[in-house]
């Protein structure tokens, strides 16, 4: 249950702390007081948006801190959440601490026990914790989305689940039957993508392509294109370094021997000199050297004239590949160059490119399988939601019959006893295209709570025919048949009395302090009747103090308590009439359940003092 709430600097309140007990609290004071102010800031607590515009003048932030027991069964799924978020406090696991702050500069923090958490982890905390009843949640009662949600609750768990499991198999059919129909209206396209892309990848593959094969071809096609310059000048230099001239013989130093003759010549004189000075010897060794360096690059240019040939066809053969790889690089290569960081080489980005285009026709190809696989997958998805929705629509039709059934009572409780209470199931208006079968994400029906309120008059939808008075006692009858299921350990009522009078109230009162045998019930109230069944009552004032309003919260008990009851009843403090009405409500006895619920102290303090 709700423990303790704390505000600071929200709105007209400066500070409150304030306790709560088990049963029935009621919030009450004058119009505009601050009531809901109160219930504001619990909502801000459990995740609900907030504004700058809350904060107090004057102030720089705001805060908000609901500390709740969670020794109580119901609060199982709250303690469920904690563990998977790793939130629970192992030194008090029984208890739970949400905080709200909110900046000036519109920053926010949310923690719980005493961790950062976004948003969203007290809201579904709250959701767990705590259900909210007002004028707002009145009028949801008029959708049928909301009149589904509350019978698949009475229908229990298991309903949920099931309901929750229809919905996701629809929302997964439908997502396959979008992808499905993605393929086929594009099917045309990917045909003429695939010719497209075997007829490159057979273009690029009868090329033959290698890498390196650029450079080595324009070399060769440099080497074919002069081969006959180069021809003459590696035999003119062999000649030089070799043979020498055609008139000089070899072995003959004379102006036309060969450079290698020439150095032979100059070594052996040195290796004479450097006998004789040995200063000399690092010279006549250089000149050896160079003899032996000139000989074997002679050798060199003996084998390279060996490979030298003068070869049209050969040329022209090489002109027309590199004119093959030049179109194809333009062709393919810029492409993958675009995609390919690092692909300079113009052989290299085309075989990028056939890499692209091969995984690609891949693809295509595999849509083939990919749609035949879908249609199974989409075959078994319809199969599968057909078979849960109509397990759904039995335990509907059986969950329906049965809140039906328990409904006239609880009307009756609240002064309607001649209304009439029905549920329809009407069939669902699936989503376009989404091959349902006539099933909806929420099952192969619609939910319409059907109402009349007077006898005689056949029940049409809620919408159409409750009074706004009708329609806040129909959502708490609604509320008090769901209590026993409802598995949320916290209720929250808003002026649920609004349009309710005459003996209306007192049977809305009572209806009122039997949830509570059940849950613990907050209730913001203008009805004296509701107020009297309360085991606790707060009563909310706004005072001026130095031309500013600021709000106050004080447990009322005994002639205190008395009074406030006085002052709801509009009766004037001097009249004997109002005091003695207002004990005679406070002094209604409570019925006394199996359950062992206390009656009220308020009551039982005021019987003790008149005996």
């Amino acid at each position: 249950m709700l423990a303790e709430l704390h505000i600071r600097n929200f709105a007209l309140i400066d500070e409150i702390s304030l306790s709560f007990g088990p049963g029935l609290t009621v919030l009450t004071g004058e119009t505009g007081a601050g009531k809901s102010i109160i219930i504001d800031a619990l909502q801000l607590a459990l995740g609900a948006r907030g504004s700058t515009d809350s904060i107090a003048d004057g102030s720089a932030s705001l805060v908000v801190e609901a500390i709740f027991s969670l020794s109580d069964s119901r609060t199982s799924a709250c303690r469920q959440l904690l563990m998977e978020l790793e939130l629970l406090d192992p030194d008090e696991p029984d208890t739970l601490l949400l905080s709200r702050e909110i900046h000036r500069s519109g920053r926010s923090r949310c923690r719980v026990n005493g961790r950062l958490v976004p948003l969203g982890i007290l809201a579904r905390l709250g959701g767990t914790l705590v259900d909210w009843l007002g004028q707002h949640e009145h009028q949801s009662l008029l959708q049928r989305d909301v009149q589904r949600r509350l019978l698949d609750r009475y229908g229990g768990e298991e309903e949920v689940h099931l309901a929750a499991e229809v919905e996701r198999l629809y929302q997964e059919q439908k997502r396959v039957q979008s992808e499905l129909g993605r393929l086929r209206a594009a099917e045309a396209e990917r045909e003429r993508e695939m010719d497209r892309l075997r007829y490159e990848l057979r273009e690029m593959e009868e090329a033959g392509l290698r890498p390196g094969e650029l450079e080595e071809l324009e070399r060769e096609e440099r080497r074919l294109r002069h081969a006959e310059r180069l021809l003459t000048a590696v035999t003119m230099a062999y000649q030089r370094l070799y043979e020498g001239t055609p008139e000089e013989g070899r072995g003959q130093a004379g102006p036309g021997a060969a450079a290698v003759d020439l150095l032979g010549e100059a070594a052996r004189e040195l290796e004479f000199a450097a006998k004789v000075d040995e200063e000399l010897k690092g010279v006549w060794q250089a000149v050896q050297q160079a003899e032996e360096e000139v000989a074997e690059a002679a050798r060199q240019l003996r084998r390279y004239r060996e490979t030298l040939a003068v070869d049209p066809e050969r040329l022209e053969a090489v002109a027309r590949r590199l004119d093959l790889i030049r179109r194809l690089a333009r062709k393919y290569g810029s492409t993958a160059a675009a995609s390919t960081p690092g692909a300079g080489d113009p052989v290299e980005s085309i075989l990028a490119y056939r890499r692209m285009a091969e995984a690609r026709l891949r693809d295509l190809e595999r849509s083939d399988t990919r749609a035949g696989e879908l249609e199974s997958e989409l075959h078994r998805l319809r199969r599968e939601l057909v078979e849960r929705a109509a397990t759904l629509t039995a335990r509907r039709r059986e969950t329906a019959a049965r809140l039906a059934a328990s409904l006239p009572d609880q009307l009756g409780a609240l002064a309607l006893e001649n209304s009439r209470f029905e549920i329809a199931l009407l069939p669902a208006r699936p989503e376009p295209d989404a091959g349902g079968g006539g099933i909806g994400p929420h099952g192969a029906e619609q939910v319409e709570f059907l109402f009349s309120a007077n006898p005689g008059l056949p029940p049409e939808p809620l919408a159409k025919v409750a009074s706004g008075g009708e329609l806040s006692r129909v959502s708490l009858a609604l509320k008090a048949a769901l209590a026993s299921a409802d598995e949320t350990p916290v209720l929250v009522f808003d002026e649920v009395e609004a349009g309710v009078g005459g003996r209306a109230v007192l049977r809305l009162a009572e209806v009122l302090e039997r949830l509570a045998r059940h849950h613990q019930v907050l209730c913001v109230t203008h009805a004296p009747a509701v107020a009297a069944r309360a085991h606790r009552q707060l009563a909310v004032e706004k005072r001026v103090d130095q031309g500013r309003a600021h709000v106050v919260v004080r447990a009322v008990e005994g002639e205190e308590r008395l009074a406030e009851i006085v002052r709801m009843l509009g009766g004037e403090r001097e009249s004997a009439a109002a005091w003695e009405y207002a004990r005679g409500l406070l002094a209604r006895p409570a019925e006394d359940e199996a359950d062992g619920q206390e009656v009220r102290k308020g009551a039982r303090k005021h019987r003790s003092g008149q005996n």
